[in-house]
């Protein structure tokens, strides 16, 4: 057993010296993350209510010339949001949707294979997840002036820590302003920790600017006190650039948003959320909450990591503690979501790679195979999470499956129901809109089925009604529980059940298996 165990030992050292001496080891940290990545687009690929407004932007920015009928135009939302990721995001994927669909798919001007746009929705999220992937690295490698002995190991713990965890996997792909904001906050955090305090302070500044005000707290804690550090001739050069910057941007907004003035979106969303708190009509938290409940969900079983770090690893300590002083300083903030404290993650990740870095040099075989075993219930947690969030869209299920049982052919009628009817016309209520339907996912020939949104003040009776003399073929609608008769009567219109579209409700720890609850139902007008 001895022989057996000391031969191991040696295995394992000299794959891992090789790996690090070679250059190999991060080539295989970012195939690994690249491939996590696209795992977690494929196995969840629709979104939320979060992500409405720059998915539909990308989908207009593509898809839909300037005078035709955008989503946000439709549907403003409570504040104007900034258009700048989405304009850039579409910009970057512009080419591989041209590619995709002109020289793999044989599109043409007049005709196309793809009844959907499903596959733009994925490569726009797989570009946003490499934009995501190539701001972590490029933090990574910053870590490397806080470690001598080997630095390509100390960049291989660091992704192998954040790609374990199921916030960074799950939220990487995805167009919310707090994962393009979290992708600025790495590149400025890399820029600052490889001495260019300037270029640091302009993109912390134009995130904050731009992708979200919050930044400005990241601003305050972490770098207010080196900023007295720059010269009076760089902080007036600075100010400038921003200034001129967010002039472009609020002018590009302000056409896109068809204003007459500019618009800073940020500045509004900072207005309306925190000076009027308008943003405790979506919910408060206690004080605690995310010390005892969000960085327990993020961290899970690297919670004892996070504590050895702090107390072995003196070096990166002092970040770690402003990290904590972000936290303790949003609390007071009574709206609180996980995803507000998405900058702090990465500084914790690199505190944790860097004490594990450092123990493995030293041949600490006991931490080696403890942090070993931690990650690897940090791998079990999130393929177990992804595997639940995937039963939690049922409006993109509906889409999916809907729009592929009913694609119309020349000669034939639809194929969902018995309906013979030139066109589907569908109304879908509040909650599927928010659980994965996007214009991604309708036909290219809008005319074939026509979706039409229900607008929260009105009820179920009063849509139906007001779009009449037209009927609906269908209805789309949120129900809590099933529906307790096959029909339903809207303005002498009979509706007939045809399924329920569940999502996860809870865990059934005696059977060790996901409970899911229906939450919307589909319904066929019989008439």
């Amino acid at each position: 057993m001895l022989r057996i165990s000391y031969r191991l030992h040696f295995s394992y050292d000299y794959m891992t010296t090789w790996l690090s001496s070679s250059g190999w080891l991060p080539l295989l940290s970012g195939i690994m993350a690249f491939l996590v990545m696209c795992w977690s687009i494929r196995l969840c690929p629709f979104t939320k209510v979060e992500e409405s407004f720059y998915i539909q932007a990308a989908h207009d920015f593509l898809y839909t010339t300037f005078d035709g009928s955008w989503d946000h135009i439709e549907f403003p939302g409570v504040v104007p949001r900034s258009f700048a990721g989405p304009a850039v995001l579409s910009t970057l994927v512009a080419p591989a949707v041209y590619f995709y669909e002109y020289w793999l798919g044989g599109c043409s001007e007049n005709t196309c294979p793809f009844q959907t746009k499903a596959h733009a929705q994925y490569l726009v999220r797989m570009t946003q997840a490499v934009v995501f992937l190539a701001c972590n690295r490029f933090y990574a490698r910053a870590l490397w002036k806080y470690t001598t002995e080997s630095p390509t190991r100390t960049l291989f713990i660091y992704e192998l820590l954040s790609y374990s965890s199921f916030h960074i996997i799950f939220y990487g792909g995805r167009l919310l302003s707090n994962t393009f904001s979290l992708s600025g906050c790495l590149v400025g955090y890399g820029l600052w920790l490889r001495g260019q305090k300037r270029k640091a302070l302009f993109l912390l500044g134009l995130t904050a600017a731009i992708l979200r005000m919050d930044t400005l707290l990241v601003l305050a804690v972490f770098f207010s006190p080196k900023v007295f550090w720059v010269s009076k001739k760089t902080r007036l050069f600075l100010l400038t650039e921003l200034f001129l910057i967010i002039a472009v941007v609020s002018s590009f907004d302000g056409y896109v948003w068809r204003a007459n003035t500019l618009v800073i979106a940020e500045l509004e969303s900072m207005k309306y959320n925190v000076f009027e708190g308008k943003a405790t009509l979506w919910g408060t938290l206690p004080f605690y909450w995310y010390f005892a409940i969000a960085l327990p969900k993020i961290f899970t079983a690297k919670l004892p990591l996070m504590a050895y770090a702090f107390f072995k690893e003196p070096c990166f300590r002092k970040n770690t503690i402003r990290a904590i002083v972000f936290v303790i300083l949003y609390s007071f903030l009574p709206h609180k979501e996980l995803r507000f404290i998405f900058p702090v993650i990465p500084i914790f990740h690199a505190h944790i790679a860097l004490a594990i870095s450092k123990y493995a040099n030293q041949r600490n075989k006991r931490v080696s195979f403890l942090c070993a075993f931690i990650i690897l219930i940090s791998v079990f947690h999130t393929v177990t999470a992804h595997i639940i969030s995937s039963n939690n869209y049922p409006g993109g299920e509906f889409m999916t499956n809907f729009v592929l049982k009913s694609e119309l052919s020349p000669n034939q009628e639809p194929r969902l129901i018995h309906y013979n009817c030139p066109r589907l016309k569908v109304l879908l209520d509040v909650y599927p809109c928010m659980t994965g339907i996007t214009r991604f996912l309708e036909l290219r020939q809008p005319n074939d089925i026509v979706f039409v949104k229900r607008r929260e003040c009105q009820s179920i009776a009063e849509a139906v009604r007001a779009f009449l003399p037209n009927r609906f073929t269908h209805l789309l609608i949120e129900t809590p529980t099933l529906p307790a008769s096959s029909e339903m009567v809207f303005e002498d219109q009979k509706f007939q059940f045809d399924q329920a579209f569940e999502c996860f409700d809870h865990v059934d720890w005696r059977k060790i298996r996901a409970v899911n609850r229906p939450v919307a139902a589909l319904y066929g007008n019989s008439l």
